[in-house]
C-alpha cells in the first residue's frame, strides 16, 4: 500500500475497529463462512463509512471514492454506486477509471510492476483470485479465499 500512496502522493490512513475477524463472528454470534462477509462488513466498510463521514463533518471535505475495478466487473461498479448513494448520511460520489478508461482487456498487473514498479500484493503470488484471460473471456482462478483478507 506504501508504494502505492507514494505513486499517487497521498497519505494513507489507517482505521482501527481493534477486533479481529472471529471476535466480530463471537460478537454477532456468526458463523463465519466464505459466502457472507460480516468481519468485512463491520472491519472494512464502517469504518469506511465513519471516516468518511468524519472528513465531511471535521475537514469540511467532500470524499469521492475511486475503484480499481475493470470492465469485466462492470456489474461491482453498479452495486458500489448504489451502496455509497444510500447507505452514508448523504451520497457519496464513486469512480472507476479503469472501466471508464479501458474498453478491452489489459494486464493491468504487469502495467503495474513493470511500467509503474509497485510490487503486487503477496495474495497474487499465493494465486488468490488471480484474473485469468481465456479466449477474449475473464474467469477467475477457483482458489477460495476467506472475505476478511
Amino acid at each position: 500500500m506504501q508504494e502505492v500512496a507514494d505513486y499517487i502522493g497521498i497519505e494513507i490512513t489507517e482505521r482501527v475497529d481493534g477486533r479481529t475477524p472471529e471476535e466480530v463472528f463471537y460478537d454477532y454470534r456468526f458463523l463465519g463462512n466464505s459466502r457472507l462477509a460480516k468481519c468485512s462488513e463491520e472491519l472494512k466498510v464502517q469504518q469506511t463509512i465513519v471516516f468518511l463521514e468524519e472528513l465531511r463533518d471535521e475537514h469540511n471535505l467532500e470524499p469521492i471514492l475511486y475503484f480499481g475495478i475493470g470492465p469485466h466487473e462492470k456489474h461491482r461498479a453498479e452495486n458500489l454506486t448504489n451502496f455509497y448513494e444510500h447507505y452514508p448520511l448523504e451520497p457519496i460520489e464513486t469512480r472507476f477509471p479503469m472501466i471508464d478508461t479501458f474498453t478491452e482487456d489489459i494486464n493491468v498487473k504487469r502495467i503495474i510492476e513493470e511500467e509503474w514498479g509497485i510490487k503486487l500484493p503477496r495474495m497474487y503470488e499465493l494465486g488468490f483470485l488471480t484474473p485469468i484471460v481465456v479466449e477474449g473471456v475473464l474467469e477467475e482462478a477457483s482458489n477460495i479465499t476467506p472475505n476478511c483478507i
